[in-house]
């Protein structure tokens, strides 16, 4: 009986270990105030709902957050006001909302027509370019600058042709119906750009 509750325990305690890999909790205690953060541990953007349960001793919103959480990025997502000894529980749903190897790389494209994107594929400003769209229901082009080597090269002489060269570039770059857009603000300039 004995060895069938530490089989159940180790069990359990390591699936608990094996969840929400793709996202991490942190804690961080500074005085009177008790942030929490989740960490992305992946390359791609995480949508997560972290939701604290059993909460004593802490004052600030309890109320469930959701969040998308950049590649390899700590976000905030609560901050509360210790009250003495304080205690909680937690839940986290995590979801991958783009898979980099399931978009399709169009060869044949026309440059003034449509959404283009040269995407980089560890760059964040990119993923969440590309994670604005899925969501609004874009229809776009991917030119993978990390898979053909070619496209760095292309990019650079269409945004030259276009009259839009600047000396450093920051990805993604975007074409709009051949209009090209460089070292934009995310998110701020997506409506802007793209609506």
């Amino acid at each position: 009986m004995k060895n069938l509750i530490f089989i159940c325990i180790l069990f359990f305690g390591f699936q608990s270990q094996s969840q929400n890999k793709a996202v991490k909790f942190y804690e961080q205690n500074i005085k009177n105030t008790l942030n929490i953060y989740l960490i992305n541990t992946t390359e791609t953007i995480q949508e997560v709902e972290l939701e604290l349960v059993n909460l004593k001793g802490l004052r600030g919103d309890k109320k469930p957050i959701t969040k998308q959480i950049a590649p390899k990025d700590t976000l905030l997502f609560y901050s509360f006001t210790t009250m003495g000894n304080y205690s909680y529980n937690y839940n986290i749903k995590d979801t991958p909302i783009l898979d980099i190897g399931e978009i399709s790389l169009d060869l044949k494209i026309n440059f003034d027509e449509g959404i283009i994107i040269f995407y980089k594929p560890d760059c964040p400003r990119s993923q969440r370019t590309v994670a604005y769209l899925l969501e609004n229901d874009f229809e776009y082009k991917i030119l993978n600058v990390a898979e053909n080597k070619d496209y760095p090269h292309l990019m650079r002489q269409l945004l030259a042709e276009k009259g839009n060269s600047p000396k450093e570039l920051i990805y993604p770059v975007v074409l709009v119906n051949g209009n090209a857009h460089v070292n934009f603000d995310i998110p701020q300039s997506f409506q802007k750009i793209f609506d």
